[in-house]
């Protein structure tokens, strides 16, 4: 069952998926069933999903499994780094973003892990 919007917005922030990491869709009913048309997509290698996992595993947890986890105890931190983290993955104009490839080298993720 879904929402009783007639229209609505859904995002999408994924590791990899389907190569798109982040996806912006708009839903909406139409002849009575749902249909969700896709507005935008980052593709990989900018993928917000394997930085987190990337800093559970520095963190001394499961990557791929205990995120949940680190971004909880995030609550309790303190920005000691948020620069650093805004140098990796920067804000652009256009309200997208794009990953420093030098610190997170993804492009290679699948002959290097």
């Amino acid at each position: 069952m879904g929402s009783d919007f007639e229209e609505s917005a859904i995002l999408i922030v994924d590791a990899v998926g389907d190569w798109a990491c982040s996806a912006l869709y708009k839903g909406r009913w139409e002849n009575g069933r749902p249909h969700a048309e896709r507005l935008f997509e980052l593709g990989f290698p900018n993928t917000l999903g394997l930085v987190c996992s990337a800093f559970t595993a520095h963190c001394g947890f499961s990557p791929n499994d205990s995120e949940c986890g680190a971004m909880a105890l995030a609550a309790f931190g303190r920005p000691t780094f948020v620069d650093r983290v805004r140098e990796t993955v920067r804000a652009l104009d256009d309200g997208t973003y794009v990953m420093d490839q030098r610190r997170f080298p993804f492009a290679n993720f699948y002959r290097r892990p």
